[in-house]
């Protein structure tokens, strides 16, 4: 087994001690011969380790190659896109970053075990579904307007915040984002077309959310009943042109609670296809880009995501608001 552990130097910007204790943990799973396994990187900008991850891999000529994206969900998503069409690699990921949502999905204290590098090199490998987007694939989430708009934001919105803050109080800054967009003059014009598994949908929605996995920000919950080994996405619309009904339902949103309100249309899927007459404002696990029509689609089980050997992911449904039962479960 081949280790390339891909580094976002960024995510240790005020805690270079750190970066150096991650460098010798690394060094010190590999003893003798097997210090011939593994290769650090350390990634200079915003998609660099794509291409480094898929040379990499190539190169490995068919051995098999465990990928170790070590920073926050900016990094794994370059990895994810450098591997993804390796039938030799698996990913994994060592959460230092603001929010970590993918590895949220394995339930409490799951930071914490994900950071233990030596757990990794020996963990155990997991069939995870993954999103498939033009010429990108996603492990967590895709969003089309208001999040869009948030993402673009919060790039210019969180270097101003000190990061220490940041840490501990990222879903609030996600927040704060939110409505910053949500009352910018020229948001909430946009018309949509939206083909759901053949089911034709279309409006002016604020905003389209297709989700993999249940977490989203750093603490949110948003889509409770989304798995990410399930074969479907979950997708959440917005579909209200209040401004002000909206941004007085993001915190029951962002807790999993959108059936509380009529105005949210769920649905389960395998594919999906979003159009405009302008361009579209997209979130992909971070990431901010811009479309014009854009084909979605779960490819089910397509990526071995490692995993420390006691972990499973964990069932947030317990968060969501079930109506048949009248309140909060």
């Amino acid at each position: 087994m081949n280790h390339f552990f891909v580094i976002n130097p960024h995510s240790f910007k005020k805690a270079a001690g750190k970066l150096v204790s991650v460098l010798s943990e690394i060094d010190n799973c590999f003893t003798g011969k097997n210090k011939a396994e593994y290769k650090v990187y350390l990634s200079r900008y915003s998609r660099d380790a794509i291409a480094v991850v898929f040379r990499y891999i190539m190169e490995a000529g068919g051995d098999p190659v465990r990928v170790y994206a070590i920073g926050g969900d900016g990094i794994l998503f370059d990895c994810l896109n450098g591997m993804a069409h390796f039938p030799n690699a698996e990913l994994t990921c060592v959460p230092y970053g603001n929010a970590n949502d993918f590895v949220r999905a394995f339930g409490e204290g799951a930071t914490n075990k994900f950071r233990d590098i030596m757990s990794l090199t020996k963990g155990t490998p997991h069939a995870v579904d993954i999103i498939s987007s033009g010429s990108n694939f996603a492990m967590q989430e895709l969003n089309i307007g208001l999040i869009g708009q948030t993402i673009i934001n919060a790039k210019s919105m969180f270097p101003k915040i000190p990061i220490s803050l940041l840490r501990k109080n990222t879903g609030a800054a996600y927040s704060i984002c939110t409505l910053t967009a949500l009352f910018n003059k020229d948001f909430g014009k946009q018309q949509y077309t939206v083909a759901i598994d053949g089911e034709e949908l279309s409006g002016n929605f604020m905003n389209i959310h297709v989700a993999n996995v249940a977490c989203n920000g750093g603490s949110q919950t948003p889509s409770p009943y989304a798995m990410p080994n399930s074969g479907l996405l979950e997708v959440i619309i917005t579909d209200t042109k209040s401004r002000l009904k909206a941004a007085t339902v993001i915190s029951d949103y962002s807790k999993g609670k959108f059936e509380k309100y009529d105005f949210f249309i769920h649905r389960k899927c395998k594919k999906l296809n979003v159009g405009s007459d302008s361009f579209l404002k997209v979130e992909k696990d971070g990431e901010g880009f811009l479309a014009q029509d854009i084909n979605i689609e779960i490819l089910p089980g397509h990526v071995q995501f490692v995993a420390p050997s006691d972990m499973e992911f964990a069932d947030f449904s317990n968060k969501a608001y079930n109506k048949k039962k009248g309140g909060e479960s």
